[in-house]
């Protein structure tokens, strides 16, 4: 639930009809002015509400990251780089590729690139690591590896 409050609305159906002159209205706004109080807690718990809501699921925490540094960050975990294939007893699912089809990978051949780590973290370059390492060890699980990646 998310509850805005205009406190000069309030104020102003409080007051009776027959008593909301203008002066008066303004001197018992001046005496509740709980504006400036308000917009500070309201910034405060959307800074909140958004912080509990970010997990080390590699989506959510690929959306952090991109949020908290512009962009272009990537994460690849194991399971995310091949293609999913289905059984005979289920509904075909067609994909139209584009002309480079991307690689699947034959078994044994696809963990090379992971070395040992859970997920791999593409950033740009001209962001700092040591910023994006910090961000990545707050909400990773403990025993998950990663590796920071830096791309061209």
């Amino acid at each position: 639930m998310n509850i805005i409050l205009d406190f000069k609305e309030l104020i102003r159906q409080y007051v009776a009809p027959h008593r909301r002159q203008p002066v008066r209205l303004a001197w018992l706004q001046a005496l509740v002015d709980l504006d400036g109080l308000w917009t500070s807690f309201a910034a405060w718990r959307d800074y909140y509400r958004y912080k509990v809501h970010v997990t080390s699921q590699h989506k959510s925490l690929q959306g952090h990251l991109n949020k908290t540094f512009g962009g272009g960050i990537l994460i690849k975990s194991y399971d995310d780089q091949f293609l999913d294939i289905g059984l005979n007893s289920e509904p075909a699912h067609w994909v139209l590729f584009d002309d480079p089809m991307p690689e699947i990978a034959l078994e044994g051949e696809g963990g090379h690139s992971f070395d040992d780590v859970d997920f791999i973290v593409y950033v740009p370059q001209g962001v700092d690591l040591n910023l994006v390492r910090a961000e990545i060890e707050r909400y990773k699980i403990a025993d998950r590896t990663y590796k920071i990646v830096t791309k061209q």
